[in-house]
């Protein structure tokens, strides 16, 4: 984990459902469920964050995006049920209580049995759900609807609900009578009635606000806790000159002298002019700000002819800082290394830019399009002293036990290493070399022992 691999060693995530074949025939549903993210998960706690009837999911990850919250959405129209039991005798929680709550026919009386099998569903309130999370309270319940038009019609589901609360002897059964579905209720022990649950005033919608940052689920920023060295990239200019940007070395990475954003794009991208955003205020701001600008054109399909018209292109969408292009190594190592940062198997969407700065270091990683007044916030990051940035760098402020030193190499190192660019290999084995000085002295002890070693 120090190295920057995945503690889960990548496995994306899984979500068993009960097959129709048997009782411990499970399958392995989350690609269809859209729950099979990459991202290295530690809990999933169950909530109705939006109070409509059906448990929505908040997961947890090591890696970004550090939570997330799904919405569950039914499509075939179910009857839904949430209880939330109340302990007076056994305990104030309600843990170890046993919901029972049986669907009746149109016209059927109270069942006598504690359990129907085949139509009664049971729940238990249990208290700690996953690491580090707790799921909510509240017991759900979904039925399905004998035919399509008992969904429309306003006759509602009737569902008999009983409870084992928890005692010696395995505990006592409370009747709490007959209750329409598609509601949520109290169960309070020892009052044998169930009562309606208020709706909370203020209720969350993420399918909303999801809808409402559409057009904003492009763009990405991941601001570092520690800064990163960057390997050497080989680029040319307009005027066919080899040059060297950055680079590693035992001592430190190679200074810039001044904060500096490298705006990586692909000129083979047809689309690719769309999703700069406004690099005019980019431009601008960086001007007024003293920072400066790179322009790399990481395209795989690279003619003689074609910088002049790479030129044309950026300076038509506001660019006014300079022009380069990457060679082939210098794109697999900047492609790499985006991927790497952003814990992916491959880069998002370009462009790319990367906040570095004055002493070379990467800072900040960025996908996608800019926005007017964008670059403030991340040299309001880079003036940060270094032992601050994990804290500002997180959503979840004071929860680092062990704040990251140097960044360490080691993680893009493997990725280059698994594409041949023997080069940049190099280069990052000989940075993470550790150098001490030592006195005339201690050099001759040094050589007197090796002597030694050697039988000499």
């Amino acid at each position: 984990m120090r190295r920057g691999a995945s503690w889960s060693g990548g496995e994306r995530n899984a979500a068993f459902v009960r097959s129709a074949k048997g009782e411990l025939d499970f399958v392995d549903a989350a690609p269809v469920l859209g729950l099979d993210h990459a991202d290295d998960g530690r809990a999933a706690a169950r909530i109705d964050i939006d109070f409509d009837g059906d448990d929505d999911l908040i997961v947890t990850s090591r890696t970004g995006p550090r939570a997330r919250i799904l919405a569950n959405r039914w499509a075939s129209g179910s009857a839904t049920l949430g209880l939330r039991v109340v302990g007076t005798q056994s305990n104030p929680e309600g843990a170890g209580a046993v919901a029972f709550a049986t669907p009746l026919a149109a016209g059927e009386s109270r069942p006598d049995e504690l359990f129907r099998p085949g139509v009664t569903q049971r729940r238990t309130r249990a208290i700690g759900s996953g690491f580090l999370a707790q799921s909510s309270e509240w017991l759900r319940f979904a039925f399905p609807r004998a035919t399509e038009a008992d969904s429309e019609s306003d006759a509602a589901m009737r569902v008999h609900l009983r409870v084992r609360w928890p005692g010696a002897g395995g505990g006592t059964v409370e009747d709490f009578g007959i209750v329409e579905a598609d509601r949520c209720y109290v169960l309070v022990e020892g009052s044998g009635a169930a009562r309606v649950a208020t709706r909370p005033a203020a209720v969350v919608h993420p399918a909303s606000a999801l809808a409402a940052e559409t057009a904003e689920s492009d763009r990405m920023r991941i601001a570092l806790p520690s800064p990163l060295p960057i390997p050497s990239l080989l680029v040319r200019t307009p005027d066919g000159a080899p040059a060297r940007l950055f680079g590693v070395s035992p001592k430190s990475a190679r200074r810039a002298d001044r904060p500096v954003v490298l705006l990586a794009w692909d000129s083979g991208d047809s689309e690719s002019l769309e999703r700069f955003g406004d690099l005019r205020a980019l431009c601008a701001e960086a001007t007024a700000n003293g920072v400066g600008l790179l322009g790399l054109d990481v395209s795989a399909e690279q003619a003689a002819s074609s910088f002049e018209e790479a030129e044309v292109r950026l300076a038509a969408a506001g660019w006014t800082g300079e022009v380069l292009r990457a060679s082939s190594e210098a794109a697999i190592v900047l492609r790499e290394l985006i991927a790497w940062r952003f814990d992916r198997t491959d880069p998002p969407a370009g462009p790319w830019s990367l906040i570095v700065d004055p002493d070379g270091r990467l800072a900040v990683v960025r996908a996608g399009p800019w926005a007017a007044d964008e670059l403030s916030r991340d040299l309001e990051f880079l003036a940060v002293p270094l032992g601050q940035r994990p804290v500002v760098s997180t959503l979840y402020p004071g929860r680092w036990i062990n704040p990251p030193g140097e960044a360490d190499l080691a993680g893009l190192r493997s990725r280059i290493a698994n594409l041949g660019v023997d080069a940049t290999v190099r280069e990052i084995d000989l940075a993470r070399v550790s150098t001490v000085s030592l006195g005339g002295a201690e050099v001759q002890i040094k050589l007197g022992q090796a002597q030694l070693e050697r039988g000499d």
